[in-house]
């Protein structure tokens, strides 16, 4: 039988195991944020260029309010190109000669 444990982890987020019936409950930007390690308003660029996994809240027309999900964010990092599995795999995007942030000097 799966366990749900409900004590929070190194980061403070309850450990979500997959357990039949176990629906994960979607956190704000601050929460994702912090997950990140990154500010809540990168997430909410990230979110708004549709670049992260992000869902609207119903009824949030003119000014969206965005929720989330950590599994999702969690595949979302390890699947990037740019992370430290996806260069090992190759599948890392090149930057063009001299693209550093420096001007490439």
């Amino acid at each position: 039988m799966g366990r749900f444990s409900s004590g929070p982890d190194s980061a403070g987020f309850n450990k979500l195991n997959s357990d039949v019936g176990h629906k994960e409950q979607f956190v704000d930007a601050a929460k994702a944020a912090e997950y990140l390690c990154c500010s809540r308003k990168h997430v909410l660029k990230l979110s708004i260029s549709g670049k992260i996994p992000a869902h609207p809240l119903p009824g949030s027309s003119q000014r969206k309010t965005w929720r989330y999900l950590l599994t999702e964010l969690r595949d979302w990092m390890l699947n990037s190109p740019s992370t430290e599995l996806g260069r090992k795999q190759g599948m890392a995007v090149r930057s063009p000669a001299g693209g550093s942030r420096k001007g490439g000097q």
